[in-house]
């Protein structure tokens, strides 16, 4: 079997490991960015503090406003540059088993006999892409489950801090 998937490695599967290369890309930018936004929100928390703290002591809190603003408006950016490489890497994720049938059906398609050994190899070689479709499609998966709850997260956090600022009478929105 191991013989057989290295033999097809080298036909139509390389374009499906080429996508899932694209695809550990993407989702090392998307991780990358969510580290990002994970120190902005911590950073996001101790300004809150330090503003409650300000405003229970009478002290000034304009400049702790103006920080917790830039960081809420350096997420609005990045998640928006987040979403649209999420939408490509989701998008590629879908494609991987369709990518594996479509290779067997390639492979298949060249089979002129049925008949026989030579129709069993044939046949077991053009499983192989749906083998590895289906292989980068679920490991595809986890990672989009790992990451959308975490982008899913952040969204909550993102409102609830506008919220907090909106009931405080001090944003302008």
């Amino acid at each position: 079997m191991l013989k057989i998937l290295l033999q097809n490695l080298l036909g139509y599967d390389i374009l499906i490991f080429l996508i899932g290369a694209i695809n550990a890309i993407l989702f090392s930018l998307i991780m990358k960015n969510l580290s990002i936004i994970e120190g902005d929100f911590k950073r996001t928390s101790y300004l809150q503090n330090e503003w409650l703290f300000s405003t229970i002591s009478g002290k000034d809190t304009v400049d702790t406003i103006k920080n917790i603003r830039k960081v809420l408006d350096s997420f609005t950016a990045r998640k928006s540059k987040l979403d649209s490489i999420a939408t490509f890497y989701i998008s590629i994720t879908g494609i991987f088993p369709l990518l594996g049938i479509l290779g067997t059906v390639i492979s298949l398609l060249t089979i002129g006999d049925f008949t026989g050994n030579l129709a069993a190899i044939s046949f077991s070689k053009a499983l192989t892409s749906t083998f590895w479709g289906i292989v980068f499609g679920v490991m595809s998966k986890f990672g989009e489950g790992f990451f959308a709850a975490k982008l899913e997260n952040y969204d909550k956090l993102y409102h609830e801090v506008r919220m907090g600022f909106i009931k405080a009478g001090t944003s302008d929105e």
